[in-house]
């Protein structure tokens, strides 16, 4: 099979597995030169900020188009049955007594609160709320805005379960996370450090999933000939 291919794929896993390192490596090199030569990125973070947030709107515009058909009350995974999984998840945990991390039983709970508020019915509303925050954000790019955009994405996420478990769904978190930080940063170094940090988000998942299809074992991928029947097989 593919998964027992010669010693010379082996080297070849690790020679791109080096380069991903040097990669990293040249991008903490060029963190610390703009630190020392007291470089700002200002015009980079306001630039970074505003596109994350659009982006955002993006993505709630292209949920609030499809939620009710995904978790509402007629939906095809309605958003009640999720809420009822998630709260006897955690009953179940409390009951056996296996230990569940603070942060992901406060982030549970403010789901389940969340959505009892809103309410099942408003899957589609609330979303184009959030489309409209993001907007805000965008025009006005602060911490506490990116810090709610990341919270309300957390919360709607939990409730479209498996219509949101992509690697570009966690990758919003991601730069939300990342955004709060950049528009928290006041001074210069902390600025640059951000900016450094949003960079490093960009070389992992472009390097990272380079690496991790080269390095799978897979010869096709190894040769560099996949796409030739890659996209027969993925959706576009």
């Amino acid at each position: 099979t593919w998964r027992s291919q010669p010693r010379s794929m082996a080297q070849h896993s690790l020679l791109w597995s080096l380069a991903l390192l040097a990669a990293a490596a040249c991008s903490i090199l060029s963190a610390a030169v703009d630190m020392c030569v007291g470089e700002t990125h200002f015009s980079a973070r306001a630039l970074i900020l505003r596109s994350v947030a659009v982006t955002f709107a993006i993505n709630w515009a292209c949920v609030a188009v499809q939620s009710r058909g995904l978790i509402g009350p007629q939906g095809i995974l309605p958003l009640a049955l999720t809420l009822r999984d998630l709260k006897a998840n955690h009953e179940f945990r409390d009951r056996k007594g296996l230990k569940t991390p603070r942060s992901s039983r406060a982030m549970a709970r403010l789901t389940l609160w969340t959505w009892r508020a809103i309410g099942e019915a408003n899957v589609r509303s609330t979303a184009w709320c959030c489309c409209g925050l993001s907007l805000l954000v965008a025009a006005w790019p602060s911490a506490l805005g990116f810090a709610l955009l990341y919270l309300t994405w957390y919360v709607y996420k939990r409730a479209l379960n498996a219509f949101a478990n992509l690697q570009w769904d966690s990758l919003l978190l991601e730069a939300g996370m990342l955004c709060t930080l950049l528009a928290a940063a006041r001074s210069a170094t902390a600025c640059t450090a951000a900016v450094h940090l949003v960079r490093s988000c960009v070389l992992r998942l472009h390097c990272g999933a380079g690496v991790a299809k080269l390095t799978s074992g897979d010869p096709r991928w190894a040769a560099l000939t996949a796409l030739a029947v890659h996209h027969e097989t993925q959706p576009l």
